[in-house]
């Protein structure tokens, strides 16, 4: 995970709802969300590439006599 910086406040939020319950933003909420999905996008671009080479497939060979990992034990399964 990676904290996101940018983030939309809406105090009182209850002043913001129309009639049907939709938000109605003011100027300053509407700067902030913009600011918030330029951040997203920043990090959607530095990290794809990440989740990229993590869903590449691996081969991973058990060296021969090497213990399982803990996680693994704990949760009864096969040794990678």
């Amino acid at each position: 995970m990676v904290p996101v910086v940018e983030s939309v406040n809406v105090p009182f939020f209850a002043q913001f709802l129309d009639e049907d319950g939709r938000v109605q933003p003011n100027d300053v909420m509407d700067t902030s969300a913009g600011a918030m999905l330029d951040e997203l996008a920043r990090l959607d671009a530095a990290l794809r590439p990440l989740v990229r080479a993590h869903e590449r497939p691996h081969k991973q060979e058990r060296v021969p006599g090497a213990p399982k990992s803990a996680a693994c034990a704990a949760a009864n399964l096969p040794w990678p």
